[in-house]
């Protein structure tokens, strides 16, 4: 695979624009090309009750859906996943304030 070799770091673009790099790397922009959509907010999502949720994390340490940071770790994860799971999760709180607060009303 053809790279540029600077210093003790390296930058190779392989096929299908695919890039690897061994150094930080410091970005205006990154795009991340996830085709999520908002499905928490239809009707019939499944959202999880709050004990459901609480004995999950209780079992497991960390949220249902969400990987575990030495899993994360060992893998180095898919930022795109990653992000769609991140937003799931804020919709899935939102759900729970907006049920809460008629709860309290």
């Amino acid at each position: 695979m053809p790279g540029a070799i600077f210093a003790r770091s390296w930058c190779r673009v392989g096929p299908n624009d695919q890039l690897s790099v061994n150094v930080k790397i410091r970005a205006n922009e990154i795009k991340v090309e996830t085709g999520w959509r908002d499905y928490v907010f239809e009707p019939g999502y499944p959202l999880k009750r709050v004990g459901e949720v609480a004995a999950y994390i209780r079992n497991n340490g960390h949220l249902p859906d969400v990987p575990a940071a030495p899993r994360w770790l060992a893998t180095g994860g898919n930022r795109a996943k990653l992000n769609k799971l991140l937003v799931q999760k804020i919709e899935e709180l939102t759900l729970y304030m907006m049920k809460s607060s008629r709860l309290m009303a």
